[in-house]
């Protein structure tokens, strides 16, 4: 029995451990991968039937404050992208 228990106690050590501590790796993904929020759709991208109105046989018109909301909603993604790359330069090096 004693065989037994000494043949086993490092790895029951090293599992306690994985328990209490948790298995990590060196590089925590919170620090490189944080989660940002997606930006909200504007109205153009969810009712655009209603936002694009026809201006003509080959023409749409839009409204100021749909073009605006087209406008924040691109730069945001834009620097949503470029949080990302940075990340993922940061964890290639």
């Amino acid at each position: 029995m004693k065989r037994l228990i000494a043949k086993y106690k490092m790895q029951g050590i090293i599992l306690a451990l994985c328990l209490l501590l948790g298995c990590v790796s060196g590089i925590s993904g919170k620090e490189l991968f944080p989660i940002h929020a997606r930006p909200v759709l504007p109205k153009a991208m969810v009712q655009p039937e209603e936002t694009f109105i026809s201006c003509g046989d080959d023409f749409y018109c839009i409204a100021s404050e749909d073009l605006e909301g087209l406008r924040i909603y691109l730069l945001s993604m834009q620097s949503l992208v470029n949080k990302y790359e940075h990340a993922t330069k940061v964890l290639n090096d």
